[in-house]
C-alpha cells in the first residue's frame, strides 16, 4: 500500500546534509507518495498541516526544530482526523531537544519506518489559558523560561540573530531583567505559594539545547512531570547547570520534582509568559493537563 507523506519544512532554515538525504530517500521510494510544503511565516505550519490533512495524507512530518514540531502537532490536534494521522520528525533545528527522546536519527531507518508506518503512541500536554488552548509535545515553561523565550523572539525579529548565539544572549539578558514573582501552584499531589523562578511542565526530559530539566520524564507514562524552581537565586541556578547537563536532580530546599495529571498556576500582579516547545503561547494564569497516548509518532528505534 502506498503511504501518503506530507513534509512540513521550516522555510527559515537551511536543510542539513542529513535532512536533504532523508528527503531524497523518501521522495525516491516507490512505496511513498510525498508532498513537500515549506513554511513562509510564523504559524504557517499549522495551516499547511490543515491542507495536508484535507488532502488525505496519512503521515505528516515536521522538518525543523522543536518550534516546527510544535506547529505541526498543533495543526494535527486542530484537524478532523486526529487519530488517523501519524506524526514524525526529521530534526533540522538548533536544539532538537525532543528528538533526543526518540534516539539517534538515521535516515535509512526513518524512511523504512515511514514505509511500514512503524509508530508508537505518546502523550501530549494540553495548555489552557484565557486566550487559547494549545498543545506541547516536549516541555512548557512558565516564569524565567517563558521570559527568556520572549526575549529570544525579540532578538531574532529585531536584530536578526539566530541559532545558539541568539539563545545565549537571550539567557544573559533575561538573567539581568527577570525578578521572581509570587505565584500559586496547585495540583492534587503538590501545592506552592511564593516566589517562583521557573515552573517546567515536562513530557520530554530535555530543554535549552540539551539540559535535562526532569530526569524522570517519559513521553508515554500518562503523567505531567514537574520541575519547580521556587525561591531559587540565579546564582544557585547557574551553579547547578553542570548537574542539568548530566541529568542529575538539583538538591535544594526550594526545588521540587513531582508528577501529576493536572496542574494550575495563578499569578498575583504579574502576567508571566508561558512557552511551549520554544514558542510563546500566552500570559497569565494557566492550566496544564496530560493527554495520554494522544499522538502516534513514527518511531524507527524498535
Amino acid at each position: 500500500m502506498i503511504v501518503k507523506v506530507a513534509f512540513i519544512i521550516n522555510g527559515s532554515r537551511q536543510l542539513s546534509k542529513t535532512s536533504r538525504l532523508t528527503l531524497h530517500l523518501a521522495t525516491k521510494n516507490k512505496n511513498l507518495q510525498c508532498q513537500l510544503y515549506t513554511t513562509e511565516y510564523s504559524k504557517h505550519g499549522i495551516e499547511l498541516v490543515q491542507r495536508a490533512v484535507n488532502d488525505k495524507f496519512n503521515v505528516i512530518i515536521a522538518v525543523g526544530g522543536d518550534g516546527t514540531c510544535n506547529e505541526v502537532v498543533n495543526g494535527i490536534q486542530l484537524s478532523s482526523r486526529i487519530k488517523d494521522v501519524v506524526f514524525g520528525i526529521i530534526p533540522n533545528g538548533t536544539g532538537n531537544d525532543f528528538q533526543k527522546m526518540l534516539g539517534k536519527f538515521d535516515p535509512n531507518k526513518f524512511v523504512n519506518a515511514l514505509c511500514f508506518q512503524k509508530s508508537k503512541s505518546i502523550d501530549l500536554i494540553k495548555i489552557e489559558s484565557s486566550q487559547q488552548v494549545t498543545y506541547s509535545l516536549n516541555i512548557s515553561g512558565v516564569g524565567f523560561d517563558g521570559h527568556a523565550v520572549h526575549v529570544l523572539k525579540n532578538f531574532r525579529e529585531r536584530i536578526f540573530l539566530s541559532g545558539k548565539l541568539s539563545y545565549s544572549l537571550a539567557i544573559l539578558k533575561s538573567f539581568v531583567g527577570y525578578k521572581s514573582p509570587i505565584t500559586t501552584i496547585s495540583s492534587a499531589e503538590f501545592s506552592h505559594s511564593g516566589k517562583t523562578l521557573m515552573l517546567v511542565v515536562c513530557n520530554g526530559r530535555f530543554f535549552g539545547h540539551g539540559l535535562i530539566i526532569n530526569p524522570d520524564a517519559k513521553i508515554d507514562d500518562g503523567l505531567l512531570n514537574i520541575t519547580l524552581l521556587g525561591n531559587v537565586s540565579f546564582l544557585d541556578y547557574l551553579k547547578n547547570l553542570a548537574k542539568l547537563k548530566k541529568g542529575l536532580k538539583i538538591i535544594h530546599n526550594h526545588v521540587h520534582y513531582f508528577q501529576t495529571k493536572e496542574l494550575k498556576i495563578s499569578m498575583n500582579n504579574e502576567k508571566l509568559f508561558t512557552e511551549a516547545d520554544g514558542e510563546i503561547v500566552g500570559q497569565g494564569n494557566m492550566k496544564f493537563s496530560i493527554l495520554p497516548s494522544q499522538l502516534k509518532i513514527i518511531y524507527s528505534c524498535f
